[in-house]
């Protein structure tokens, strides 16, 4: 019995896979033209966070890591979907109180849409805000 259980917990480990990556930022070269090219990703999720003050008890990055795991859950339930890094700053005209880090809407979009038509011309991108 002592001999058996280690057995048992080391191959459930062993069957245990971890689900592919789908965040662009944590994967090699080789990983996303292997998504793209051989696993049929076809879409590139552009989420927006933001970097600002939502208070004294909260981060500034809140909003950054909240769409961070939003795009993950959205790109894997999509199943032909990778995520590009989220984009840390929040798009907007309006007054922005200090510590707030943004880019116009216009800037935000150009700056977006150049750089990954240029990267990902082989498939879909999605901007989304994540605010």
């Amino acid at each position: 019995m002592n001999r058996v259980l280690p057995l048992v917990i080391l191959s459930s480990l062993c069957l245990a896979q971890k689900p592919a990556p789908v965040q662009l930022e944590l994967m090699t070269y080789p990983e996303v033209y292997s998504a793209i090219h051989e696993q049929g990703k076809t879409t590139v999720l552009i989420f927006n966070g933001g970097t600002e003050q939502r208070g004294p008890h909260a981060v500034l990055g809140g909003h950054t890591f909240i769409a961070r795991s939003v795009a993950d859950e959205i790109a894997r339930k999509l199943g032909n979907a990778l995520v590009a890094p989220v984009l840390p700053f929040s798009p907007t005209d309006a007054f922005v109180k200090p510590s707030t880090i943004f880019l116009k809407p216009a800037t935000t979009i150009s700056a977006t849409t150049a750089s990954f038509i240029f990267v990902y011309n082989s498939v879909d991108t999605l901007m989304v805000p994540g605010h």
